[in-house]
């Protein structure tokens, strides 16, 4: 039965291999059984997260288009580009839906407030860190043609194969003679 509903490579990623320990039923029914939840027009914890970080691979991309490091920026600078890229996108997001009632407006400048603060404090550490912020929302394991990284396989044994895909929130790059080290981030509102 197994076979027959994931086949002999299981596509995964770790937001859903940490849903399987939460609840297994749950990746059944969402991974298996490929069931989804009925769409509401309301603020969930997962468009949040969707905001925050259109947010930040925003502001990545605008330093990056302008010839512009992390480094090279102040606090006061980063909270003004943050708070001007989240006022472009609170009108827009999800239709609206951060604009549409009062406490998803409230919603919306606490969070706005609070990347704010994140990015203000990741300049300031900068002064600190070798490495620089060189990459934002990498995608690996895509479709074939799609661009980004490719998957991250795990050999299962007898045939069967754990295929990871997903986005890397950002990768920050260290020049180490002819190679470079890498940290990756991964962004958590929690």
């Amino acid at each position: 039965l197994a076979s027959r509903l994931y086949g002999p490579a299981l596509r995964t990623s770790v937001s859903r291999i940490e849903q399987f320990a939460a609840c297994a039923f749950r990746y059944f029914v969402h991974s298996g059984l490929q069931a989804e939840e009925r769409i509401l027009f309301e603020l969930d914890a997962r468009q949040k997260g969707s905001f925050q970080h259109l947010a930040l691979a925003q502001f990545h991309q605008q330093l990056q288009d302008e010839k512009k490091t992390w480094h090279e920026l102040i606090a006061p600078e980063a909270r003004r580009r943050v708070a001007g890229i989240c006022a472009g996108l609170i009108p827009q997001f999800e239709k609206g839906l951060l604009a549409a009632e009062a406490p998803s407006r409230f919603a919306a400048r606490s969070m706005a407030r609070a990347l704010e603060d994140f990015v203000a404090a990741l300049v300031a550490w900068m002064s600190q860190y070798d490495f620089e912020p060189r990459a934002a929302e990498v995608e690996f394991g895509g479709p074939p043609g799609a661009g980004g990284l490719p998957a991250w396989e795990l050999d299962l044994g007898g045939g069967r194969r754990l295929v990871f895909r997903g986005r890397i929130d950002r990768i920050d790059l260290c020049p180490a003679g002819t190679e470079a080290l890498a940290v990756v981030m991964d962004y958590k509102s929690s």
